[in-house]
């Protein structure tokens, strides 16, 4: 398999660094572009773009549909819209009447939204199309009967036999009821509550009062506000062709005018930046101190210095590069981050280690600079070595294997054997004066140590005579 690098001085980036580097460039173009975004592309942008209008059209279809709370100011403009929020008491969390209790105020937003918005408003769909593919009338569909049936759980009026029998035309938890008028059902009344759950809530002193109230209530707007009858009418309404393609036109208005920001601010980030740096580098890579060399541990060529940061501005892209819909909001967001996740696991995968699938399609690789040192070229490196001979790479320059190696030569090197230590004495033999050694040192280089063995050797006789 072909070497990736020839240049043993240089010391691959890791992937914490990198990431790190990454996220600093990723977050500032996001963060500009949502600046720009909030400050000219939602405004003049997207008016251009007939925004107002748009706008305007889905308010105006919100209020008609009962089911929302739409805000306008001083000039009648429309400001916002949101659904409701009534608690289960009369009162709410502020102490102020809001008009009802809770179950009752749901209960005929709901069924005013279905029988009269949906049946019978233009701006809705005419028909509806079943499971068989049979189309029909919106008003022969959306009835009181099938209101009562399909969302609050009544049972069939053609089977009720004693319509006096409470317990026979209310639902199975005894909190809603069909109405009675002439001593039969009429569908399309909307359903009231039951004697028994008026009973419990009417009396003040009821222990029970309370959970009634909740419970009734959950039936349109559950504990976490993602189920209910309310909840599932809202969703309903919101289908209709008339609100969903003015939503997905204001869907598409918002993503072009971020898209004209975010993608050429990318383009400048992470492609022309960096061919404006020799070793291709990004803000956020020389933050983190990091560099882009060839794969053989040289400097960038044409090539590579082109080819990555183009690849790298290619996923980016990806972000922000798919238009948005009601059925597509966060696949551009999701497509971004499945190339981003393969890109760093090939790293992981084979024997070319700490190289991500963009580094290896442009042929390079990313250092760590400050633990590493590259040339432009093999020649430059040997040219380089021929006056610096005797520099040592630091240690971040070993791989793991070197490293161990040369801590058991270290090992090998500090015992002493015999020969050792007898040199060692013979230097000790040499020195004249501890005080001049440990202030001047002692230069044994030129003393003959045989002959002052010998010399001492004659001493020592000569006293012993």
């Amino acid at each position: 398999m072909e070497k990736t690098t020839a240049n043993n001085r240089i010391v691959a980036a890791g992937f914490g660094k990198r990431t790190v580097a990454f996220l600093i460039d990723f977050g500032i173009v996001f963060i500009a572009s949502m600046i720009l975004w909030n400050t000219v592309g939602s405004g003049p942008v997207m008016d251009a773009m007939g925004n107002k209008e748009t706008i305007n059209e889905l308010y105006g279809y919100a209020e008609q549909s009962y089911l929302f709370d739409v805000s306008k100011n001083d000039n009648g403009e429309y400001v916002s819209m949101a659904v409701y929020d009534f608690v289960a008491g009369r009162e709410d969390e502020a102490g102020n009447d809001q008009g009802g209790y809770g179950y009752e105020l749901y209960l005929k937003h709901s069924f005013d939204a279905y029988t009269v918005f949906l049946a019978d408003n233009p701006l809705t769909d005419r028909e509806v199309v079943l499971a068989d593919g049979t189309a029909v009338a919106s008003g022969e569909y959306y009835t009181g009967l099938r209101f009562g049936m399909e969302y609050l759980g009544l049972p069939d009026p053609t089977k009720i036999t004693d319509v006096s029998d409470e317990d026979s035309i209310d639902d199975e938890m005894h909190y809603f009821r069909w109405v009675v008028e002439d001593g039969a059902i009429d569908t399309d009344a909307m359903p009231v509550a039951t004697n028994s759950a008026l009973n419990v809530i009417n009396d003040t002193s009821s222990s029970n009062r309370s959970e009634t109230l909740t419970a009734m209530r959950s039936i349109f707007v559950n504990s976490d506000s993602e189920g209910g009858v309310y909840v599932d009418i809202c969703n309903l309404a919101l289908a209709q062709n008339y609100y969903a393609s003015r939503y997905n036109g204001w869907l598409f208005n918002s993503w072009a005018a971020m898209a004209v920001f975010f993608l050429p601010l990318a383009f400048v980030w992470f492609f022309v930046i960096p061919l404006c740096f020799p070793d291709g580098e990004t803000l956020g890579k020389k933050i983190m101190g990091l560099a882009l060399v060839m794969k053989d541990g040289y400097a960038l060529r044409w090539d590579g210095h082109l080819l990555h940061p183009f690849l790298i501005f290619l996923i980016v892209a990806t972000a922000g590069a798919i238009p948005f819909n009601l059925l597509n909001q966060y696949v551009s967001l999701l497509m971004f981050l499945i190339l981003a996740v393969i890109d760093y696991m090939v790293a992981f995968v084979g024997r070319d280690r700490n190289r991500t699938l963009t580094d290896r399609l442009s042929g390079t690789m990313v250092i760590d600079a400050k633990s590493s040192l590259w040339f432009a070229n093999k020649e430059t490196e040997e040219e380089y070595e021929k006056t610096h001979s005797t520099l040592r790479p630091k240690s971040a320059f070993f791989s793991e294997e070197q490293k161990s190696e040369n801590a058991r030569i270290a090992l090998e090197d500090s015992i002493l054997d015999l020969s050792t230590i007898d040199r060692h004495r013979k230097e000790a033999e040499a020195i004249t004066s501890f005080d001049d050694f440990e202030k001047n040192g002692v230069d044994i280089s030129n003393v003959d140590l045989d002959k002052k063995d010998e010399k001492d050797g004659e001493k020592e006789s000569k006293e012993g005579e």
